[in-house]
């Protein structure tokens, strides 16, 4: 392993490390908003009972001023638009409720998947750590064995150097020694003709 490999891996447990500090934060986010959304859940609840607690009241008024319609007819039309008004209400306020619910069950289901890809950012932070580690390890080991073998390394190059350099010599010799020979058999090759 090389060292542009080990800066490569270092850079990619940077971006790990970045992008789970940034995973981080949107889940505070998140949990914030999720907050916020419950509040506003418990509000419109706490309207709502107010508001079936108010429908009850008016229930009550209408019927009392139907005993009373032959006198009061004008009453009675203003207490229906009363009524209808706040039965409109009281539907936009079911809609919010089941609309901040679903915003809540939405939010929750965000909140589930962020945290399982931040336990897999985590586990693939610590793999890769893990792996820088073993390479670094593995890279002092070869240094280690290169630092213990280069004294022999060294010791049989020159070895090889004077083989070598006695290997020229003695074929040197072998070659002037034919030379001599084949002269010599010339010569006497020569002088017997």
């Amino acid at each position: 392993m090389d060292e542009s490999t080990i800066k490569i891996d270092v850079q990619t447990a940077g971006i790990l490390a970045r992008d789970l500090i940034s995973l981080e934060k949107q889940l505070n986010a998140l949990h914030a908003l999720n907050q916020k959304l419950q509040d506003t859940h418990n509000q419109l609840k706490d309207d709502d009972m107010q508001l079936d607690q108010s429908i009850e009241f008016l229930n009550g008024s209408i019927q009392d001023h139907e005993h009373k319609k032959a006198a009061s007819v004008d009453d009675i039309e203003t207490l229906k638009n009363t009524h209808d008004r706040l039965v409109d209400e009281i539907n936009k306020i079911q809609s919010m409720k089941k609309a901040t619910a679903s915003d809540k069950d939405n939010t929750d289901y965000l909140i589930e998947n962020l945290s399982e890809e931040l336990n897999n950012f985590q586990s693939e932070k610590t793999m890769a750590l893990d792996k820088i580690s073993k390479m670094k390890k593995a890279i002092d080991n070869i240094n280690l064995e290169k630092e213990r073998q280069l004294p022999k390394l060294k010791k049989y190059d020159a070895m090889l150097k004077r083989a070598h350099s006695l290997f020229q010599e003695t074929k040197s010799r072998m070659d002037i020694s034919l030379k001599l020979k084949k002269v010599l058999q010339n010569d006497e090759g020569a002088g017997v003709i």
